[in-house]
């Protein structure tokens, strides 16, 4: 396993997949030659990714890079990470002159994802496809295993019975017997 607190094992770019709660680092190598931190500062900025098309959320993340020797890095502990929304965030890094904020230049963007900190989650981790797979298995389970006078048991042959073609019902006609209970 790699020392993810040795900064000469930092990758270049931010994870693809994140933990909440764990260190997050990664670095610029060959930047401070060009935009030496006395002239230009180095930001790192993500929005997570709204509801909507071409949207993004309200959760926000800004960091500043640090310099270090040849390379710019960008770091967040454990206790700020914690707080960080689980979802997908777009990610822009960004050179600013620091004479002239409004001289700015991207210098590289991507997607990433922050997952749930399962130590501490109160989420269900399950995806929707495996939640309803053991729904389905439980309603199957149970009406094998329980009772089948039991009325909630009936329901299921009442619905089949109603809808089966040999009784020649027309929609109108099995609404009706529906709602009627």
């Amino acid at each position: 396993m790699t020392n993810v607190f040795d900064s000469s094992n930092w990758p270049s770019f931010p994870p693809e997949e994140f933990v909440a709660g764990d260190y997050f680092a990664f670095k610029k190598s060959g930047l401070s030659g060009s935009f030496p931190l006395s002239s230009y500062s180095v930001k790192f900025y993500a929005s997570q990714f709204g509801r909507g098309a071409g949207t993004t959320s309200a959760n926000q993340i800004s960091l500043d890079a640090v310099e270090s020797g040849t390379e710019y890095q960008i770091t967040a502990g454990a206790t700020a990470t914690n707080s960080w929304a689980v979802g997908k965030y777009a990610w822009s890094l960004f050179v600013i002159d620091s004479g002239d904020a409004q001289k700015r230049q991207i210098l590289d963007n991507g997607v990433f994802e922050i997952k749930p900190n399962w130590a501490y989650s109160t989420v269900d981790p399950r995806s929707d496809a495996r939640k309803n797979l053991e729904l389905f298995e439980d309603i199957l389970y149970n009406r094998i295993q329980g009772d089948p006078l039991k009325e909630e048991n009936l329901q299921f042959d009442v619905v089949v019975a109603l809808t089966s073609p040999d009784k020649g019902l027309v929609p109108e006609e099995f609404t009706e017997e529906i709602l009627k209970g």
